[in-house]
């Protein structure tokens, strides 16, 4: 019944921040004890009207009423509902709510249908049988719930849509009682009338049903992709792609089986959604508005996961470069270190005679060769380095400000990536 909405903020104070989270809770408090009152006050009108006419029936077959009673305590209480739902409702309008006056407007029509129903039961049990047998207006019945029906709109979230499914499921449970009730008394005219206005209830009543639990069907299909493209783009934001995660070539093999088993699989999901909503367009869903929006958010959500594997993708790139580079580079450097020690050992003149010395002369000519190959080897690393990317900045803040290369376009709250051409 009632819709709720979220704005986001640039910033705010920690003092406003805390009277906003105040106030939402308490806002989210009050629409749900206006929901559990409203929905025992639907509950009492339907429970008064069936036994309204129950007791209407046995009163024309010459018996005695049994709800007389029960019908008095329930107007009442929902009467009393009513008192703490109007106070109810001038809060959420205190409080800012954005539907406060749809929901006063609510309220408005609850307290309608009680009042009817308080008068229907002061005509039916205090009409003396002399005055003539009571009877109910039925054609009137169904005109007030025409109109009620007619003055419904559709929820703009899945949880209202869910609240009016199940407060339209008990409206049309009233319109199906109504259906013994109309083939019985007065003229042959009369009653052709109540049967036509029945199929025009009966029949709007339905389409209702039907467009509330497709649309439902739709938000909760949408909902459960969104929900999975977040917790998808969450545990990337979150995973460690700095220089001291090794395990990185378990999430190489992840990355990949996902690409070749699942991605194709998911992309049709996400198209078979963007088909479905543009089929329920097409046939002038009268919710169309709240489906164009969820086809965007997907739309838009599927856009970034897109951009988030091409992302990771280059991360791992990255990643694998770096620490092949380091790996070549701590290789070489214990190669260096070993060939300083050889030539040390190998050319100390302690202990050396002529012949040995003569050998060792000979022998100069490759260990230039070996000095040049580590030579051209250090230049190709010098080189490299200036490729690979400083990774530990993932994991620690620069000291000062450093370029960046946008992998691809991604927008969030606080920051917003372009990719430029190359």
């Amino acid at each position: 019944m009632f819709k709720s909405k979220s704005k986001k903020t640039a910033s705010i104070t920690p003092a406003s921040t805390q009277q906003k989270t105040t106030t939402t809770t308490e806002l989210a408090a009050l629409i749900e004890k206006l929901q559990k009152s409203a929905d025992k006050v639907e509950k009492n009108i339907y429970d008064i009207e069936q036994n309204l006419n129950k007791d209407v029936s046995k009163i024309n077959d010459g018996k005695q009423p049994l709800y007389q009673e029960d019908t008095n305590k329930r107007i009442l209480n929902s009467l009393e509902l009513l008192e703490s739902l109007d106070e109810d409702a001038r809060n959420t309008k205190r409080l800012q709510h954005p539907q406060a006056e749809m929901i006063e407007q609510d309220m408005f029509q609850l307290r309608e249908r009680v009042n009817k129903l308080k008068e229907e039961h002061d005509r039916i049990y205090h009409l003396s049988r002399t005055e003539g047998m009571p009877s109910v207006n039925w054609g009137s019945i169904m005109e007030d719930k025409m109109e009620n029906l007619n003055n419904k709109g559709y929820g703009q979230d899945l949880s209202t849509v869910e609240s009016e499914v199940e407060e339209h499921n008990i409206f049309h449970s009233e319109v199906e009682a109504l259906a013994p009730h109309i083939s019985t008394g007065g003229d042959k005219e009369y009653i052709n009338d109540l049967q036509m206005k029945y199929s025009r209830l009966l029949a709007s009543s339905s389409a209702r049903q039907r467009y509330l639990v497709t649309l439902r069907d739709y938000m909760q299909r949408c909902t459960n992709d969104l929900f999975w493209m977040d917790q998808q783009a969450e545990e990337r934001f979150n995973y460690d792609w700095s220089d001291t995660n090794l395990d990185y070539p378990a999430r190489q093999r992840q990355y990949e089986n996902f690409i070749n088993k699942c991605l194709e699989a998911k992309e049709a999901t996400i198209t078979k959604l963007n088909d479905d909503g543009q089929s329920l367009i097409v046939a002038q869903h009268p919710g169309n508005n709240v489906i164009e929006a969820h086809m965007d958010a997907v739309h838009a959500d599927w856009k970034e996961y897109l951009n988030l594997l091409i992302c990771e993708e280059n991360h791992l790139k990255q990643m694998d470069e770096y620490h092949k580079f380091h790996k070549e580079a701590r290789d070489t450097q214990d190669l260096l270190k070993r060939l300083d020690t050889d030539v040390n050992q190998k050319y100390n003149p302690e202990f050396k005679d002529v012949y040995q010395l003569e050998s060792l002369i000979s022998e100069l000519d490759d260990q230039a060769k070996a000095v040049e190959h580590f030579d051209e080897r250090v230049k190709a690393l010098q080189k490299r380095s200036l490729q690979v990317l400083p990774l530990k900045y993932r994991r620690e803040t620069p000291q000062k400000l450093l370029p960046i290369e946008a992998l691809c376009e991604f927008g969030a709250d606080e920051v917003r990536s372009i990719q430029l051409p190359l």
